[in-house]
C-alpha cells in the first residue's frame, strides 16, 4: 500500500469512526430525551403505584412468570411480533436497533411507568379509537399519545406544549382549542383528540407518509422540509433522520416501540395499573352557570381530585358562564346527583367578586354577608356535610372552616355551629328541629310546609309552582313518583298548585 492509499485509508478510518462515535452519542441522547420526559409526566399522573391495585396472580397463571421475571425477546422472535402487528396496521413498522433500544427502555428499565399507562390507556383508548375511526386515521396513531405525554393531560414541556397531544398555544388555536385564565382545552382529553386527529389529517395531505406525518407533528412541517431539502428529496423518515432534529431522531422509534408494548406487555411480566374510571362510564354534561369543584364535590359526592382528574382542562377549578355553554365529564352513576342538585351547585357557587387568590392559581372564596350569629346544629342520621350546606345555603367548607373540621366526616350528635346572616336567623334555626324530609324539602331557602297525618304512615306536601312528580319523589329520599300517584290516586302525571298529595312515609 502505497503513502497516498494508507493515508485515505486513515481519513476514512477516523471519518467512520467519528461518524459511529457521533452517531453513538446521537442515540444516547435521544434515548435520554425519552427517559427524562417519561420520569417527569409519569410523577404527575394520578394514578400513582400508591394507589394501583393489581391482581399479582393474573400473569402468573397465565403464563408461569413469578412477581419478579422480567422477561425479554431475541431480535427473531420480536421480529415476527412486529409482523404480526404490520398485518393489521396501515403504518409502516419496522423494527431496527432504534426501535430495539427504546423497547429495553420502556421493558426493562421504565416497567412501572409502562404499567402506569397501560392502566390509563383503559380510559383514554376507545375515546382515541373512536376519533380516529370517525375521521378514517390508522388506529395505531393512538399510540402516539404515550410518548408525547405518558398518557397525562396535564402533561406540560418546557417549549410550552400542553395536553395529551402536547398542543402549542398557536397550533391548538389554529383547531379552535381555547386557552384562557380559567381553562385550557388543550387538556380536555375529547376536544384535543379531535383536534389532532384533524392536524393527523392534515400532515398527509401533505406528506402522505405516515412516518413523515408523525415526524411533523413532534417538530414541525418546516424542520420536516428543511430534511427533506439536505437529503437531496428523500421522502422516508429512515433516510432523512440524521438531518432531522435530536428528539425527533428518537421520536419515530419510541413511537414504532409503544406500539408493540402497548400490545404485548403481558408476555414481559407487566402489570397494568386499574385507571380509577373507564371511558364506558364517563357521561357528559352541559354546565348552565359558573360552578365550583367544590360545590359539585359537595353534593355529588365525588373527590375534588376525582373531578380534576376527569375535567383536567379546569385549570382553577371553576367552569365559567360561556356561550356556547362548557361541559364538565361525570361517572354516569353521578349523572342523577348532579341533575338532582344542579340548581344547588350553582347557588352554592360564589361570584367572580367573592373570589381573591393567594396565588395565581389557588382561589379562596371571600363571604362577607355571613359576619350574623351562629346557630346549633345537631348531627342526626343521615346527614353529611353536603346536605347541611345546602340546608344552610352555603358551603361544605364553611362548616368545615367553622368547626375546624378535617375531610368530611361528621358523627351522630355532633354540635356545629352554623353562622347565618343576621336577618335569617328565625328562618334557619327552625331547621334543628326538622325531620330529615322536612330538611330536604327546602327550597331556595324557604322551607315547605309539611305535615304528617294522623297515623303518621303518611307526610302531607302541598304542590307549589314548577313543582313535578319526579321533583317532589326527589325532595323525600324514601319516596318515588310510582308510590305518590299510587297513594294519591292518580292516572297520571299532572298535578295542580295548591294539592295536597300523601307522601309515604318510611325508612330507606
Amino acid at each position: 500500500m502505497s503513502i497516498k492509499q494508507y493515508s485515505v485509508f486513515i481519513f476514512f478510518l477516523f471519518a467512520s469512526i467519528r461518524i459511529f462515535s457521533q452517531d453513538s452519542l446521537d442515540t444516547k441522547n435521544e434515548e435520554g430525551d425519552i427517559i427524562n420526559k417519561l420520569d417527569l409526566l409519569i410523577s404527575q399522573i394520578y394514578c400513582d403505584s400508591s394507589i394501583c391495585k393489581i391482581d399479582t396472580t393474573y400473569l402468573s397463571e397465565k403464563y408461569g412468570f413469578s412477581l419478579d421475571t422480567v422477561p425479554f425477546y431475541s431480535d427473531s422472535i420480536l421480529i415476527e411480533r412486529y409482523k404480526e402487528l404490520q398485518s393489521g396496521a396501515i403504518m409502516p413498522l419496522a423494527f431496527n436497533s432504534y426501535v430495539r433500544r427504546y423497547l429495553e427502555v420502556y421493558l426493562l428499565e421504565r416497567r412501572g411507568q409502562v404499567g402506569q399507562m397501560i392502566g390509563l390507556s383503559k380510559l383514554y383508548y376507545p375515546m382515541f379509537e373512536e376519533t380516529l375511526d370517525r375521521y378514517n386515521l390508522p388506529i395505531e396513531l393512538k399510540h402516539l399519545s404515550v410518548v408525547e405525554s405518558a398518557l397525562n393531560p396535564l402533561a406540560g414541556s418546557s417549549v410550552g406544549a400542553k395536553g395529551l397531544w402536547q398542543f402549542m398555544y398557536s397550533t391548538g388555536k389554529i383547531y379552535g382549542l381555547n386557552a384562557d385564565s380559567y381553562i385550557d382545552e388543550r387538556s380536555d382529553p375529547v376536544k384535543s383528540t379531535d383536534a389532532a386527529a384533524r392536524f393527523f389529517s392534515d400532515l398527509y395531505k401533505r406528506y402522505n407518509d405516515w412516518l413523515l406525518v408523525i415526524a411533523a407533528y413532534n417538530c414541525g412541517p418546516g424542520k420536516v422540509n428543511r430534511a427533506i431539502r439536505r437529503s437531496g428529496g428523500k421522502r422516508s423518515f429512515w433516510e432523512i433522520r440524521h438531518y432531522l432534529p435530536r428528539e425527533t431522531r428518537g421520536y419515530v422509534p419510541a413511537f414504532i416501540a409503544a406500539n408493540y408494548v402497548m400490545n404485548y406487555y403481558e408476555l414481559h411480566n407487566i402489570y397494568a395499573c386499574p385507571p380509577p374510571f373507564y371511558r364506558a362510564i364517563i357521561d357528559t354534561i352541559t354546565i348552565k352557570r359558573r360552578a365550583t369543584f367544590e360545590a359539585i364535590s359537595n353534593l355529588v359526592e365525588l373527590s375534588i381530585e376525582e373531578l380534576s382528574f376527569l375535567n383536567p382542562q379546569y385549570k382553577l377549578k371553576i367552569i365559567p358562564e360561556h356561550s356556547p355553554k362548557y361541559h364538565l365529564y361525570l361517572p354516569i352513576e353521578k349523572v342523577a346527583l348532579f341533575e338532582q342538585f344542579e340548581d344547588s351547585i350553582y347557588k352554592l357557587t360564589p361570584a367572580i367578586d367573592d373570589v381573591q387568590y393567594v396565588d395565581s392559581k389557588t382561589p379562596v372564596i371571600v363571604n362577607e354577608e355571613r359576619q350574623g350569629n351562629a346557630l346549633i346544629y345537631t348531627v342526626k342520621s343521615g346527614d353529611n356535610l353536603g346536605y347541611i350546606a345546602e340546608w344552610y345555603d352555603c358551603r361544605a367548607q364553611d362548616i368545615r372552616n367553622w368547626n375546624n373540621i378535617y375531610g368530611s366526616n361528621i358523627r351522630l350528635g355532633q354540635k356545629l355551629l352554623i353562622y347565618v346572616p343576621k336577618d335569617k336567623i328565625a328562618q334557619y334555626e327552625k331547621i334543628n328541629e326538622m325531620s330529615f324530609d322536612q330538611k330536604q324539602a327546602i327550597e331556595k331557602g324557604q322551607p315547605d310546609v309539611i305535615t304528617k297525618s294522623e297515623d303518621g304512615k303518611y307526610l302531607n306536601y302541598k304542590v307549589k309552582s314548577g313543582d313535578s312528580l319526579w321533583e317532589i319523589a326527589n325532595k323525600f329520599p324514601c319516596a318515588n313518583v310510582n308510590d305518590i300517584k299510587r297513594d294519591n290516586n292518580l292516572l297520571g302525571n299532572n298535578i295542580k298548585v295548591g294539592m295536597m298529595l300523601k307522601i309515604p312515609n318510611k325508612d330507606c
